[in-house]
C-alpha cells in the first residue's frame, strides 16, 4: 500500500516556518513560480501600455500630417476647382496620394520591424532556444490599420475642404 503523500496547506506552512526558524536553506519552487508569473504579468502590462502609447502617437502623427498637408493646399484645390476639376477627381487624386504615404511607410516599416524582431530573437536565443515564425496575422493587422488611419484622416480633411468656396480659397493666404 502506497502511503498518502499529500501535504496540506497547514503542514506546508509549519514546515516552512520550521525551516526558516532553524536557518535551513531551501528552494521553494512554488514561491519561485509565483514570483516568475508576477514578473511576467508586470512586463506584459508595461509592454502593452508602451505599445498602445506609441500606437496612439503614431495615429495622431499620421492624422496631423495628412490633415495639415491638405489644409495647406487649400489654395491649390481652390484653383483646381475653379478650372473645372470635379470633387470626385480631387478625391481620387488625394486617395492616390494617401495610398503612396501608406505604401512608403510600410515599405520602410515592415522590413525594419522584421529585422528588429529577428535581432531580438537572436538576443533571446542565448537564453532559451526559440523558433522564429513570421507574424503574418500581425502584419495584416498593421497594414490594415495604417491604411484605415490614413484614409480616415483623408476623409476628415476632405470633409473640411468640401465646405470651402473655391474663390475664397484662392484669395486666402496659407495660414
Amino acid at each position: 500500500e502506497v502511503p498518502d503523500l499529500l501535504v496540506k496547506t497547514t503542514d506546508y506552512r509549519k514546515m516552512k516556518e520550521y525551516l526558516d526558524t532553524n536557518g535551513i536553506s531551501y528552494l521553494d519552487h512554488m514561491e519561485t513560480e509565483v514570483q516568475y508569473r508576477n514578473m511576467v504579468t508586470m512586463i506584459n502590462v508595461f509592454s502593452y501600455g508602451f505599445i498602445i502609447l506609441i500606437s496612439l502617437v503614431c495615429v495622431c502623427n499620421i492624422f496631423n500630417t495628412v490633415s495639415t498637408n491638405i489644409a495647406l493646399r487649400r489654395r491649390d484645390f481652390g484653383m483646381l476647382r475653379s478650372i473645372g476639376m470635379e470633387e470626385r477627381q480631387i478625391r481620387r487624386m488625394l486617395f492616390v496620394e494617401c495610398f503612396s504615404y501608406g505604401r512608403t511607410a510600410l515599405l520602410i516599416g515592415i522590413p525594419l520591424g522584421l529585422l528588429c524582431g529577428w535581432g531580438l530573437l537572436g538576443i533571446s536565443y542565448n537564453v532559451e532556444e526559440v523558433s522564429y515564425t513570421l507574424p503574418l496575422a500581425e502584419l495584416c493587422v498593421a497594414v490594415g490599420t495604417i491604411f484605415l488611419v490614413i484614409f480616415a484622416s483623408m476623409t476628415y480633411a476632405l470633409s473640411k475642404l468640401k465646405k470651402d468656396d473655391p474663390i475664397e480659397a484662392i484669395r486666402m493666404e496659407n495660414i
